[in-house]
């Protein structure tokens, strides 16, 4: 990171006022859960509980984070010191990010898999989309890991930079392509031929796990604009756009499997979200496109 760019950090809590955090933030969670089965409260009511369900959620998994990083920093300083490779996962987080998106590229390709498999035999058009969103994003993973091994080899120069800068250009269209398939999947919820569900508990699992990953996406986002390298942002921007789907897919299942008691109209809201999605995976691409075509041209231009 660049001389001058600081690091954002959450205010220092003590641990009094962090259990406290944590307090009010599973009260209010297991708060708006009952209401979305139940709907005791009116509606402005519930718009309080969800906004500060959400904003507690955000402000405290900031702070877990925080520790759970701290904790592991400690634990794995003594194993870094005396082995090459983990030192280098450790402390170079470019290396780091290309090597997670990798096995987030795996994720990604079982994901298309599995879905395009089950819309198969289930004759399901929903899972078909999903399955070729899931394509796209193993497209441009695969596309930046491969890139990034390539680039690695090369010696920093005019050329490098904008080979950088090309691999930004050709995610940004494949994420405005990708609408077209997200498109069609909120096509299919508001006609209701579509959504997931999850047997007991698991929901719960995968309500906390999509929180985090939307906030990581976020401050990684953040992360790798501030180091100014195309490659990286590209990296970082797919994560943004696979984390938005995953939380349109958490609102389906929220609605199969508390919904029925609920006030709430799942096609509108599946509506307004998978819109909201749509839109900003099509502006992150729309941008990546243009700010890759004003580097180009400034680089082909320096003599």
């Amino acid at each position: 990171m660049k001389a001058g760019t600081k690091k954002f950090t959450p205010p220092k809590l003590r641990v009094g006022f962090r259990l406290l955090l944590y307090a009010i933030t599973l009260f209010f969670c297991v708060l708006s859960i009952a209401e979305t089965v139940y709907g005791y409260f009116s509606f402005m009511v519930d718009i309080v509980i969800y906004v500060v369900a959400a904003v507690s959620l955000t402000v405290a998994c900031f702070y877990l984070i925080q520790n759970i990083k701290e904790g592991i920093r400690r634990s794995l300083r003594a194993v870094t010191e005396g082995n090459v490779l983990v030192n280098r996962v450790y402390s170079d987080y470019r290396f780091r990010t290309v090597l997670f998106t990798f096995f987030s590229f795996l994720l990604n390709l079982f994901y298309a898999v599995s879905n395009g498999i089950f819309g198969i035999i289930n004759h399901s058009a929903w899972l078909g989309t999903l399955s070729a969103y899931y394509i796209f994003l193993s497209i441009m993973r695969s596309g930046a890991v491969r890139y990034e091994r390539k680039l690695s080899k090369e010696e920093p120069d005019r050329n490098l930079k904008m080979q950088e800068w090309k691999v930004y250009r050709n995610t940004g269209i494949l994420l405005a392509l990708i609408t077209i398939a997200l498109g069609g999947t909120v096509i299919l919820l508001v006609n209701r031929e579509g959504g997931k569900s999850y047997q007991g508990y698991m929901i719960f699992v995968v309500a906390m796990y999509t929180f985090y990953k939307v906030i990581i996406s976020v401050v990684n986002m953040v992360r790798a604009r501030k180091m100014k390298s195309p490659l990286l942002v590209t990296i970082r921007n797919i994560g943004y756009a696979d984390a938005l789907v995953s939380l349109l897919s958490l609102q389906t299942a929220m609605f199969a499997s508390f919904g029925e008691n609920s006030n709430i109209n799942p096609q509108v809201m599946n509506a307004i979200t998978g819109t909201c999605v749509c839109i900003m995976i099509l502006a992150i691409g729309i941008y990546m496109i243009y700010s890759s075509g004003r580097q180009l041209k400034r680089i082909q231009n320096e003599t």
